[in-house]
C-alpha cells in the first residue's frame, strides 16, 4: 500500500482508514497516524496481539487484520499492518507549498529533488503529480485569472480616462474670456487653447493696442485636469470644471494671477 494502485497517490497521515474486526466485522475508523504509532509499538518489542475489538474481544493486529483506505480517486485498496511499513511519516507527500519551498521529497529513497522534476534526481523515481501538480494548476489559474481580470479592469479604466479626457480637449478648444479693470476703462483678457498651447492676450477697443502677454505649453491628463508648463519646466496640475450650460469655465488653482481659483466665460 505505498500507494494508490489505480492513481499513485500516496496516503497521507490524515487520511482515515477503516480497521475492520475479523470476526464480528465492527468497524473502527483511524487515522493513517494511529496505524503508524501501532507499527511503532511493534519496532520496539510489542508482539501482535494488543489490540482489542471493543465489541467481541477480538484481537485486531494479529496479523489477519483487514484494514481498507480509499484514496482521494475514490479506489479502495484492502491490506493489514505490514502494508504500512512502506509508508513512513516523513515520507507522506507534502502540501503543496511546502513543496515548493523545500523541494519534492521521494517516496522511494526519501531524499529531495528540485520542485518541478518529474523524476527523482538520486533513484530515478517518478513522482507523483496527480496531488502536487494538480495544485500548481489550479494555482496558475487562478493566478492568471487574477491577471487577466486586473488587465481588463485596467484597460477598461484607460479607455475611459482616454474618452473624458477627449471630451475636456473638445470644450477647452474655444476663447474663454474675462474683463479686467475700474472706473470705465476696462481690459478684455483673453485665454485661447489651441491644440497643445495656451495664449493668454490682452484686448482693447483700440486694435493696436492689443497684445499677446504669454503663451503656455499644456495638456490635458485626465476628465477634469491638465498640466500647464507656466515658467520653464514648472508645471502645474490645474483642475477644470464646467458649469452645466458649459459657457463657465473654473480653473483651480488660478491659471494667471495668485489665488485659489478664476473664472472665464466663453460667450458665442
Amino acid at each position: 500500500m505505498a500507494g494508490c494502485r489505480k492513481c499513485g497517490n500516496m496516503p497521507q497521515k490524515n487520511d482515515k482508514v477503516i480497521w475492520k474486526c475479523n470476526y464480528c466485522d465492527k468497524n473502527y475508523p483511524v487515522f493513517i497516524s494511529n496505524v503508524l504509532k501501532v507499527l511503532e509499538k511493534q519496532k520496539v518489542g510489542n508482539t501482535n496481539g494488543t489490540l482489542k475489538c471493543k465489541e467481541c474481544g477480538n484481537f485486531l493486529d494479529d496479523g489477519n487484520e483487514k484494514i481498507y483506505w480509499k484514496c482521494s480517486c475514490g479506489n479502495i485498496q484492502e491490506g493489514n499492518l505490514k502494508d504500512f511499513t512502506e509508508i513512513e511519516e516523513n515520507n507522506l507527500v507534502k502540501s503543496n507549498m511546502e513543496s515548493e519551498k523545500e523541494g519534492l521529497l521521494c517516496v522511494n529513497c526519501g531524499k529531495k529533488s528540485p520542485f518541478g522534476s518529474w523524476f527523482c534526481a538520486h533513484c530515478g523515481t517518478r513522482f507523483n503529480f496527480n496531488y502536487v501538480n494538480s495544485r500548481m494548476i489550479k494555482s496558475k489559474k487562478r493566478i492568471r485569472t487574477g491577471i487577466m481580470i486586473a488587465a481588463a479592469i485596467l484597460m477598461g479604466l484607460f479607455v475611459m480616462n482616454s474618452i473624458q479626457s477627449s471630451n475636456l480637449k473638445k470644450e477647452l478648444l474655444r476663447d474663454w474670456s474675462t474683463v479686467k479693470g475700474e472706473n470705465g476703462v476696462y481690459i478684455l483678457c483673453i485665454l485661447d487653447f489651441s491644440e497643445d498651447e495656451i495664449e493668454y492676450r490682452l484686448e482693447t477697443e483700440y486694435s493696436w493696442m492689443d497684445t499677446t502677454v504669454d503663451t503656455f505649453p499644456y495638456k490635458v491628463i485626465s476628465g477634469n485636469k491638465i498640466k500647464v508648463n507656466t515658467y520653464g519646466d514648472n508645471w502645474k496640475t490645474v483642475t477644470v470644471t464646467f458649469n452645466k450650460e458649459k459657457t463657465i469655465m473654473t480653473l483651480e488653482p488660478a491659471l494667471i494671477r495668485v489665488a485659489n481659483k478664476e473664472q472665464w466665460f466663453h460667450v458665442d
